[in-house]
């Protein structure tokens, strides 16, 4: 799939369809496969699966670019996991894992805000540059395999799908172990779920209030993702009913 200039290959796994970071090469390279045009024609290139942070599929719709063959499928998706499993592991710039930092993750519940580096190996960090390599990410839920599911933070909104945490409502805010004043509206891309390791973790800033957890929720529910990696169930029984819902008991609607 292409989106915004970049190819992305499709990948399917237990959190559901994700879009995995692609580049092209002009010559045969270890971890690269040949990929079709969808008219068939067999391109002279590679693609190849990068070490990027897999994403969720968007809602939106954009041009398929091409296909592998069935054959290549297989290798294709080690050569994902491999890439997944490596990310941040050989980073010099992202400190090594420890103790803390599982510790951190296992206590991790959902709304808490943890300040963390951006789950990337080391060339796209350098390409971000040092002043986008950590934000703030709520917690939306533990996974099985140990990572954590999130959303990035940023003081720029990135879709119309965003939570805004209001400096009047946050008013403070824990970095380096220190209390701080909070200045600006942090914006949370409910759009964009992430998958955070803990290794990336630094330090819990603070945690959403129960009733903005609840908005964040709702936002979830209605985008696509959600349903894919089969959370629909999970958020639905964490959604409180309040006044003007719309609910469905013994398969009739009612309004609260």
């Amino acid at each position: 799939m292409e989106s915004d200039g970049s190819l992305y290959l499709i990948m399917g796994d237990e959190n559901g369809r994700q879009m995995v970071p692609c580049s092209v090469s002009e010559h045969k390279v270890q971890g690269g496969f040949s990929w079709y045009k969808t008219d068939g024609t067999r391109q002279d290139s590679v693609i190849v699966p990068e070490g990027g942070t897999p994403v969720a599929v968007p809602e939106l719709s954009y041009p398929v670019a091409g296909y592998l063959l069935p054959d290549d499928l297989p290798a294709a998706r080690n050569t994902v996991r491999a890439a997944a499993e490596n990310r941040t592991r050989f980073s010099q710039l992202i400190p090594p894992e420890t103790l803390q930092h599982r510790k951190m993750a296992d206590s991790a519940i959902p709304g808490d805000v943890f300040y963390s580096w951006m789950p990337l190996g080391d060339r796209a960090l350098l390409e971000a540059g040092e002043g986008h390599w950590k934000r703030p990410y709520p917690i939306f839920r533990q996974m099985e395999n140990g990572t954590l599911l999130a959303f990035p933070g940023s003081h720029r909104p990135k879709s119309g799908s965003c939570f805004a945490a209001l400096p009047e409502q946050y008013p403070w805010y824990s970095l380096d172990h220190i209390r701080r004043p909070t200045v600006h509206i942090t914006y949370f891309d409910i759009s964009s779920p992430m998958y955070l390791e803990p290794r990336p973790l630094i330090e819990r800033c603070f945690s959403l209030r129960t009733e903005h957890l609840q908005i964040v929720y709702r936002k979830a529910m209605n985008r696509t993702w959600c349903e894919k990696t089969g959370l629909s169930d999970w958020v639905r029984d964490r959604l409180v009913i309040e006044t003007d819902d719309i609910v469905r008991y013994q398969e009739e609607l009612f309004w609260v």
